[in-house]
């Protein structure tokens, strides 16, 4: 905690605002941080709206629909393959249905976790840049995006697409 007090008297309202949601434990470095780091995590964590994020706890936590983990109860979802039966044909059917109408709401998003470089690829860069079309020379990130693109087209609708990357790429 006396770690914490530095940041504390220098920053007093971030502080008070990171104790309201119990993210104290955020800046539990700050001592052992440079000036450039310093300056970068306060601009983080100013930008962080706290209250949306304990919005979207509250919607996670009360929608009954997913299951809270816990250690040792994780379980796969629940996946529905390709019919074989015509009770999973209807099933696929009523699935794929329910696709469509979140699309068509604007109720679906992309996230994609691109992670790492694309060194053990012998890439110079980003692995979502590597060129995989034998032919076009598209890039992975391309291929997503065309086939967004086309469902957008497709069900008149805007999907959001995220791309979580790290300061390597």
């Amino acid at each position: 905690m006396q770690k914490m007090r530095l940041f504390e008297k220098e920053y007093p309202d971030l502080f008070a605002k990171l104790k309201a949601h119990d993210q104290v434990h955020l800046v539990r470095f700050w001592p052992e941080l440079n000036e450039a780091q310093k300056k970068e995590l306060v601009n983080e964590l100013s930008e962080i709206d706290f209250d949306q994020v304990e919005q979207f706890k509250a919607l996670v936590g009360n929608s009954g629909k997913a299951p809270h983990y816990r250690p040792g109860t994780l379980v796969p979802l629940q996946v529905i393959e390709l019919p074989k039966s015509e009770q999973e044909k209807k099933a696929y059917q009523e699935a794929f249905k329910i696709g469509e109408e979140a699309l068509r709401k604007g109720r679906v998003g992309v996230v994609l976790v691109a992670g790492g470089q694309g060194t053990r690829l012998g890439f110079d860069g980003p692995k979502g840049t590597f060129p995989v079309g034998p032919i076009t020379a598209r890039t992975l990130f391309q291929y997503h995006v065309e086939k967004i693109m086309a469902l957008e087209k497709i069900y008149s609708t805007i999907i959001p697409f995220y791309i979580m990357t790290s300061e390597a790429n």
